[in-house]
């Protein structure tokens, strides 16, 4: 099945920062699937964002977004651990 045609600045944006933001989750994770997950989920809400409004914080905002859904995954792991040990 042919994936839909993204806009350039997105492909753009993927091959330039994606790398960077991988490490950046691996490093807060210290899990690499996890740290894909996150990255994609970056990616995502970049196609759904307006690119007037990111455009000219493009890096910071995706380095902002990645880190706050790892800050997430992060807590929601703290809540499960919490969870079992109680239970």
């Amino acid at each position: 099945m042919p994936q839909p045609a993204q806009p350039t600045w997105i492909q753009s944006a993927i091959r330039d920062h994606q790398q960077a933001l991988l490490r950046q989750a691996w490093r807060l994770l210290g899990d690499m699937e996890a740290a894909r997950d996150v990255v994609q989920e970056t990616f995502l809400r970049l196609c759904r964002a307006e690119k007037a409004r990111v455009e000219d914080h493009l890096a910071a905002w995706l380095a902002t977004v990645c880190r706050n859904l790892a800050l997430d995954e992060l807590r929601k792991e703290m809540r499960m651990q919490t969870l079992n040990a109680a239970g």
